[in-house]
């Protein structure tokens, strides 16, 4: 269930916010002095893809991740974090602005091609440990459906490989 909670935040709301604000409020904020040339760095293709890759990964190293379980401020730094990364990845996709603008059609095949295969990686640690990653799985006294922590870590990661190939399948 955590684990689709951020796919949902990766996935699928930053699409929607892209799509839903209008050029008008996106303009002052992308291309203002201070902010237009960190923008246009972060979305080319391979620094987007980097970025997105990296953070998302990072975030499931067990520090990071048990912490993030652990204290609630954190947790909310976590998604935001993911939001953020998210709109990085996503705006070479689906960049409103001519003045920040998407990907040509080939390129944007490929990119969306590449981006759950880089993923993969971090699928594979979560799913294919012979060990629980995450203490506070381990510890917590709730278990859904009567799983056993390491097989509800590896169903997590099933649920984070099959939701990177729809959530960039989808549009390629």
């Amino acid at each position: 269930a955590h684990m689709l909670q951020h796919l949902i935040i990766a996935y699928v709301v930053p699409p929607m916010l892209i799509w839903g604000m209008p050029n008008w409020l996106l303009r002052p904020l992308l291309l203002n002095p201070v902010i237009k040339p960190i923008a246009k760095f972060l979305i080319r293709p391979i620094i987007a893809i980097f970025v997105f890759s990296f953070f998302f990964s990072m975030w499931h190293f067990p520090f990071f991740y048990d912490g993030a379980l652990n204290n609630s401020f954190i947790h909310h730094i976590e998604h935001i974090f993911f939001i953020v990364i998210s709109l990085v990845v996503w705006w070479p996709v689906m960049s409103p602005l001519e003045e920040l603008p998407p990907l040509h059609f080939g390129p944007r095949i490929l990119y969306l091609f590449v981006l759950p295969l880089i993923q993969t990686g971090v699928f594979a640690i979560i799913t294919f440990s012979d060990q629980v990653l995450y203490m506070t799985y381990a510890n917590s006294p709730v278990r859904f459906f009567d799983l056993h922590p390491l097989s509800d870590q590896r169903w997590a990661g099933v649920v984070m490989k099959i939701g990177g190939i729809i959530g960039f399948g989808a549009p390629l």
